[in-house]
């Protein structure tokens, strides 16, 4: 079911999700508040733990000292259309011009998430999530238009065995399954699928260090507009390879195939069973410093050059504190052949405002996209897969640093750079930044006051930012949880 079909038939469609993720909920606290040791059946029987927690808070960028010719945004001239293929949507959602379009964080966007899990053993773990957002103050208290629900849920099941089946080397063997709500996976090491959420299926079998990895996505071709249904991964790896000296290695090679793709049914990939090729291997350094980097070959009819099926990634991360600093960051420089993304990009399967509206108060279309995204960096696929059959590379450092001058309170700097390298256009920098003076109010509570130039973009096929001219002040109060946990 479409999402403009949930919200056309709110009344029963998200009731019944709402009944569902209530009931989970109202177990999990009639379990903590209950003994349980009655003979009777009771969740103890079933489940070692039950958890519950609440998060939630308030995203603001006030309306203050707005220029007479609205909020400007940054963007490459290629990017002036900002629905290439949909023309009709330039004018309904007033996309013509540099003017910043309406979205949730200009109203005081606010939102309250309620987890549950439930735990059998080591082994068997059930998460669920239901979020509630009000996409702003402005339009109403119960305007239909601003409320949105949402369910996410995780069933993971991992067994370690300390036994050898095999009795080959001294080590025992793992299966994982896990199904559901994936978010920010970043698979490989990031050069195709990273900071993205989907629905999938993922398994492995190890022994030792080496392990065989099965992953099946659902629908890419909705939700990021990448022209994609299905995607079928099959992995063999080598994981935390201890090289000596405390330095630990991953390496992967695998086949990606592109289910039911799009175009011709799959005849693009030349007959090949799979769509692409990839190699990765990973180095982690020491506990805060990992260096990486991927290679993927795309199988494509036609009689192209090797270079131009080619993409590849080299980046690193670290983390680390040096006295009262936290920091952390990452750099990172991605390459993508003239033929390697072509046809990949799919924006009319894809909106995230009902298409038949002006942009004012017009925040969830077939697909949603929740306010929880905004904490992402910039850099995904999508991004790239908007140049298709060009050359295409991106250079990214992401930093975040933090200095407290007190047990609580500190400032804050988030850097997020990236520069988009393409075949026959200019070099384009999105120097997105948000800077400004926080304080914690006990674990995972915090609220922060700044400036920023990142904002919200509804208007593109897959959730991005759009990077502004004028400076925006920016306001969080929030409790975050980790849902999966």
């Amino acid at each position: 079911m479409k999402f403009s079909d949930i919200r056309r038939n709110r009344k029963h469609s998200l009731s019944r999700v709402l009944i569902i993720s209530l009931s989970i909920v109202i177990q999990s606290v009639l379990y903590c508040a209950t003994d349980c040791r009655a003979d009777d059946l009771s969740l103890s029987d079933l489940f070692d733990s039950v958890s519950f927690d609440v998060g939630g808070g308030v995203i603001y960028q006030p309306h203050i000292n707005i220029p007479d010719e609205g909020i400007l945004i940054l963007r490459p001239e290629y990017l002036s259309e900002r629905r290439r293929l949909e023309s009709y949507l330039q004018d309904q959602w007033y996309l013509d011009g540099d003017r910043l379009t309406d979205n949730p964080l200009l109203h005081a966007a606010s939102y309250l998430e309620f987890a549950g899990n439930i735990r059998r053993g080591t082994e068997l773990t059930i998460s669920t999530s239901m979020t509630v957002e009000h996409r702003g103050f402005s339009g109403g208290t119960y305007n239909e238009n601003m409320i949105i629900v949402y369910p996410k849920y995780m069933i993971d099941y991992h067994t370690v065995s300390d036994d050898n089946p095999f009795k080959i080397w001294d080590a025992g063997g793992q299966f994982r399954m896990s199904a559901g709500t994936f978010q920010k996976l970043r698979y490989y090491e990031g050069l195709l699928l990273y900071n993205i959420d989907f629905q999938a299926v993922y398994m492995f079998v190890q022994l030792g260090r080496f392990r065989l990895s099965h992953l099946h996505i659902g629908d890419l071709k909705y939700g990021i507009g990448l022209d994609i249904d299905d995607l079928l991964d099959y992995m063999i790896s080598v994981e935390s390879l201890n090289l000596g000296k405390g330095i630990m290695a991953d390496i992967r090679f695998g086949l990606t195939d592109f289910a039911d793709y799009t175009h011709n049914t799959g005849s693009n990939n030349g007959g090949k069973p799979v769509d692409v090729l990839n190699v990765s291997a990973g180095v982690q350094l020491t506990e805060g410093i990992r260096y990486y980097g991927q290679v993927a070959y795309r199988y494509y009819n036609g009689d192209y050059e090797t270079k131009l099926k080619l993409a590849a990634l080299i980046g690193g991360t670290f983390e680390g504190q040096a006295g009262r600093f936290n920091y952390s960051g990452r750099f990172e420089f991605r390459h993508y052949g003239g033929i390697f993304n072509y046809q990949l990009k799919e924006e009319r399967s894809t909106h995230y405002r009902e298409t038949n509206r002006y942009d004012i108060f017009n925040y969830a279309g077939d697909q949603l996209y929740p306010l929880e995204l905004f904490d992402r960096s910039f850099s995904q696929w999508a991004v790239f897969a908007e140049y298709h059959k060009r050359f295409v590379d991106g250079v990214t450092a992401y930093a975040e640093l933090k200095y407290y001058f007190g047990k609580s309170q500190y400032f804050y700097t988030e850097l997020d750079i990236n520069s988009i390298i393409a075949e026959d256009e200019d070099t384009f920098t999105y120097p997105f930044y948000k800077a400004g003076f926080g304080f914690e109010a006990g674990e995972n509570n915090y609220i922060i006051v700044g400036m920023t130039n990142k904002t919200m973009n509804l208007d593109k096929h897959f959730p991005t930012y759009y990077c502004t001219k004028t400076q925006l002040i920016h306001f969080e109060l929030r409790r975050m949880i980790d849902w999966t946990n």
